[in-house]
């Protein structure tokens, strides 16, 4: 099991903060029906292009 040491609990909190905030961001507008539609869609573009569209490539 992994634990956040006391020095790390705020970094992991802004980080945390910062990533709901961008999704928030790039989300607004899309449904959450449409949301996964859209992301496919988004990741065959980068493949047609030559692109790596994989999750944490």
């Amino acid at each position: 099991m992994t634990r956040i040491t006391d020095e790390g609990r705020d970094p992991h909190r802004r980080a945390a903060e910062t990533q709901r905030a961008s999704r928030d961001r790039v989300h607004a507008g899309i449904d959450d029906e449409e949301y996964p539609i859209a992301l496919k869609v988004l990741q065959r573009m980068i493949r047609d292009a030559g692109g790596d569209a994989r999750q944490g490539a």
